[in-house]
């Protein structure tokens, strides 16, 4: 017991220290680092509001609001798989030259993501007390935040050893992510696209991770809880068949980076 209880402080530790270095490496010769997490995705969004808010949010209800959440959530999933996808390419010394584990250094280069989030969320959040308010069902957003990282460590899982084998892998995830962006409703209302596209909006994970948050911010109430529930279970289930693909594919990784 007492060998299992030091062992768990040992992975706890590991990724709270490795997931803090692997954060401030990323800007570590930017005195700005920190204005980075606020000034980006404000800028992004008011390209968005500008552009789309007339036509596209014309019928919805605090657009900007609408936007941000999406813009927010849209971010993490981006650089969280972007980089879970190059971690092993990134710290191939590590991976070649020692034991470390790799699923928590995997993790650990995805919660640096996570911290940046959570900066943007607290915008976010700060802005939505300011114009709408908030209610007790904001406590939720915990549950949605355990399961978009749950997501993006999944898909990382099955990615991250995929692109050791070619570097394609790489231009194919960014053009998924790319055409994804469009397929997530981030700056319009899932009720406005054709028919022919909802069978994919309906499949894409980001779209109930963005629906329940501006169920939580924006119209303050607690989402479906047997949507949330039919969700969380997909998300483990996901979860669950990527931990089984990574220890499929993580095997000879060192000789393949």
């Amino acid at each position: 017991m007492r060998l299992r209880k030091s062992k768990i402080a040992y992975y706890l530790n590991f990724l709270w220290e490795f997931s803090k270095t692997h954060f401030t490496t990323k800007y570590k010769n930017s005195n700005l680092y920190f204005f980075w997490h606020i000034i980006n995705p404000l800028i992004l969004f008011g390209v968005l509001y500008l552009v789309f808010s007339k036509n596209l949010g014309a019928d919805i209800s605090h657009y900007p609001l609408y936007v941000l959440i999406g813009v927010v959530h849209w971010n993490f999933f981006n650089s969280g798989t972007a980089y879970g996808m190059t971690t092993f390419s990134y710290y191939a010394n590590m991976v070649k030259k020692t034991d470390v584990n790799r699923p928590l250094l995997l993790l650990s280069v995805i919660l640096s993501c996570f911290y940046s989030h959570l900066i943007e969320l607290g915008i976010l959040l700060c802005t939505a007390w300011f114009i709408v308010g908030l209610s007790w069902s904001i406590l939720i957003i915990f549950v949605i935040l355990l399961l978009e990282i749950l997501l993006v460590f999944g898909v990382s899982l099955v990615i991250s050893p995929i692109t050791s084998y070619s570097i394609d892998i790489e231009n194919v995830w960014k053009n998924i992510v790319f055409f994804g962006w469009f397929l997530t409703p981030i700056i319009y209302a899932k009720e406005n696209i054709p028919n022919r596209l909802l069978p994919i909006i309906n499949l894409n994970p980001m779209t109930y991770i963005i629906s329940f948050s501006r169920d939580i911010i924006i119209y303050k109430h607690p989402p479906s809880i047997i949507l949330l529930s039919a969700f969380a279970l997909a998300t483990l289930t996901f979860f669950i068949v990527s931990c089984w693909i990574f220890h499929k594919l993580i095997k000879n990784i060192a000789e393949r980076i």
